[in-house]
């Protein structure tokens, strides 16, 4: 079973481990999309090995993403920027993956839900000194509203 150590973009200061499923071929430089914890990533792959001590809670990689290979030089000027400014690996290597992989989907409104408006009113501060705030209508049709701050 071939192991790939990945950086991934967390504030964390270790490479995590991952198998490689069986069909998958995957290089050093590869981004791969992976799952840590309930969030999925886009990593970039580091190195390969055989053998990792934490065998029994590795994880597979979901898939490979569509970008390009990260070049090698790439891929140590990475390690020097990580190394050498004290950042955390995986922040190093996200500066290399292409800004459309790394790209989170939006969701897509609903077609049967309205889509949400404007707030009917308006925050105003009459007085800092009373504490007092006082809601102001956008449109003469809704009523002002105030209230005392305790």
């Amino acid at each position: 079973m071939a192991i790939a150590q990945i950086a991934l973009p967390v504030a964390a200061w270790q490479l995590f481990d991952y198998w490689v499923p069986d069909g998958l071929a995957i290089a050093a430089g590869d981004i791969v999309r992976v799952r840590l914890g309930t969030r999925r990533h886009h990593g970039v792959v580091v190195a390969l090995d055989a053998a990792s001590s934490f065998l029994e809670r590795l994880q597979p990689i979901e898939a490979i993403a569509g970008a390009p290979r990260v070049p090698a030089d790439v891929m140590d000027l990475a390690a020097f920027t990580s190394s050498y400014y004290h950042a955390a690996p995986g922040l190093a290597y996200a500066l290399a993956i292409p800004p459309a992989t790394r790209a989170r989907r939006r969701r897509e409104p609903q077609a049967d839900i309205p889509p949400a408006r404007a707030a009917p009113y308006a925050l105003a501060v009459a007085s800092t000194c009373s504490r007092t705030w006082i809601l102001r209508p956008w449109n003469s049709t809704v009523p002002s509203l105030s209230a005392k701050i305790v």
